[in-house]
């Protein structure tokens, strides 16, 4: 049990580090929009490791979180959202 939270923890240290790097080479917007689909990636694993079954207000909720986040890139993409630098 204790190996198991851990191993957890571990993983959220090298999250924190990882996403700390990827906000140094990258806006924090285009940052925060990859990090908001952990949530549905979480049920996925939850589905997969823990053979949780969802509820329908789970899945209304990942569905939403999915489709703002492909709007949103899809907005940035094309030209739609601009984004500030901060060190300009």
């Amino acid at each position: 049990m204790y190996a198991f939270m851990f191993l957890i923890a571990l993983c959220a240290f090298f999250q924190q580090g990882l996403m700390a790097l990827a906000m140094k080479y990258n806006t924090i917007g285009a940052v925060a929009v990859i990090l908001y689909l952990a949530i549905p990636l979480g049920f996925v694993l939850d589905m997969i490791f823990f053979n949780k079954k969802l509820s329908s207000m789970e899945i209304l909720g990942a569905s939403i979180i999915v489709v703002v986040n492909i709007t949103i890139a899809m907005m940035r993409i094309f030209g739609c959202i601009k984004e500030e630098d901060p060190a300009d």
